[in-house]
């Protein structure tokens, strides 16, 4: 295991051993062997150092006093994005060598979008609803976006669909939440990858009605519907909806200047994306890794 890089004279240092330049005169004998054999882990590019993780896979390195440079780092992406600290941590992980997680914490908890969209507390705790394999189980859920309907080409709504073993959540927006709306929305993600196992859903008059029903059976799709005020069951989906009703927020905040006339339709793509590419902790990869079958680069 490589061990961080403790300050600005061990980072210069092996820096200087990796472009063959002359070591400082003040280090001793047992620090020069420690630098040598430490070195064969980290490359430079671009005059920066990086931990040679794998060929084609580098982490930037800092040392540990770099606070501000690591919280500047950080802040980029998160501006972008406006992750949760746990998952800008996980992300923070795939890029940078050893950065700690009270910097993260930090530079997420100083963001102003996201100190104006907290989430919503929940009063129960939710039934754990688990899968073993992709599409076993799915759940739905619509996203009220009806407040931007006029400048989002008459589009208020979002079919949220997750799938219960990866992740992995797909967006389908529509300009109704009429029954045969669902249901287009629906067959079209069964054509594409396949009809699931069991999909799972709300008592709401949008998915409790004959043109649901005879989708699933159309499809040999069995249909569970929530108990009345008992919400507990749609647990990830309720969650989920939040977060990315949130992550559009967040969108539009940073980029339109008038809220209440902003295009949350052109960001559906990049928020449902952001949504797929961290690793979970309750799977330990990426949604798009366990759905699409694909291994990171």
């Amino acid at each position: 295991m490589v061990s961080v890089i403790n300050d600005k004279e061990e980072y210069d240092a092996i820096m200087a051993i990796l472009l063959k330049l002359p070591l400082e005169r003040n280090l001793s004998r047992y620090q020069v062997f420690r630098f040598r054999k430490k070195v064969e882990h980290f490359l430079v590019l671009n005059d920066t150092l990086y931990l040679n993780v794998r060929e084609g896979l580098h982490k930037k390195v800092f040392y540990k006093t770099q606070v501000d440079i690591m919280a500047l780092e950080i802040k980029r992406p998160h501006d972008t994005n406006h992750y949760s600290h746990n998952r800008m941590y996980e992300l923070c992980k795939d890029y940078f060598f050893t950065i700690p997680r009270t910097i993260v914490k930090d530079v997420v908890a100083r963001c102003d979008t996201c100190k104006t969209s907290q989430p919503l507390k929940q009063k129960e705790p939710f039934k754990h609803v688990t899968a073993a394999y992709c599409f076993e189980h799915i759940m739905i859920d619509l996203i009220d976006l009806k407040n931007y309907k006029a400048t989002n080409l008459g589009f208020c709504w979002i079919l949220n669909v997750i799938d219960v073993y990866s992740k992995f959540a797909k967006a389908y927006p529509l300009k109704s939440k009429a029954a045969l709306k669902v249901s287009n929305a629906l067959e079209s993600l069964f054509l594409t990858f396949g009809p699931p196992t069991v999909l799972q859903c709300d008592n709401g008059k949008e998915f409790s009605n004959f043109v649901i029903n005879d989708l699933c059976s159309r499809f040999n799709v069995k249909l569970i519907h929530g108990r009345v005020r008992h919400p507990q069951p749609q647990g990830q989906i309720e969650r989920s909806s939040q977060t990315l009703t949130r992550a559009i927020a967040k969108q539009m905040d940073a980029k339109d200047e008038n809220v209440k006339e902003a295009s949350w339709i052109k960001y559906i793509d990049l928020v449902f994306y952001n949504h797929n590419i961290p690793v979970y902790s309750s799977t330990c990869k990426l949604p798009f890794e366990l759905f699409l079958r694909t291994q990171r680069v």
